[in-house]
């Protein structure tokens, strides 16, 4: 009796873990265009449009707070769209302008989103006219 009582618990007990898979990553895009800019103590605040292609398709307003630090910057930004909004954190080297995401929050739809990887810088005279700078960030988001 004891033995089959046993055997029940630890059968329940893997047909639990079993149902409790890892979320799935998938592959995203985010491309921020940025056409403003206001200098700030230790960077710059600026603000502009973005993108997104893979794992969700979207595009709204973005507001990027930048704070350099030697040869560093370290960005807080947030993206805005009809569906909500998502912040992420990034650090950058302003000597090679790639660096690494995350993301930290997100509001509606993306309330439960999650997601790290890597992005890439540009500059005039390497950016479409009216443009600031572009930041490409690629990686894997994930719904927590």
């Amino acid at each position: 009796m004891k033995l089959r009582f046993s055997l029940i618990l630890l059968g329940s007990a893997l047909l639990y873990l079993a149902g409790c898979k890892k979320d799935e990553q998938h592959a995203v895009t985010i491309t921020g265009d940025y056409t403003n800019s206001t200098p700030t103590k230790d960077g710059a605040h600026n603000t502009g449009y973005f993108t997104t292609t893979g794992a969700f398709k979207t595009s709204g307003t973005t507001v990027m707070d930048i704070h350099i630090s030697g040869d560093s910057s370290h960005c807080t930004a947030s993206f805005t769209s009809s569906d909500g909004s998502f912040s992420l954190n990034m650090n950058c080297s302003d000597v090679n302008m790639t660096g690494h995401w995350n993301i930290t929050s997100g509001t509606g739809r993306y309330r439960e989103l999650r997601g790290e990887g890597s992005l890439t810088m540009s500059f005039p005279p390497d950016t479409p006219a009216g443009v600031i700078g572009v930041e490409v960030l690629t990686g894997e988001v994930w719904m927590h």
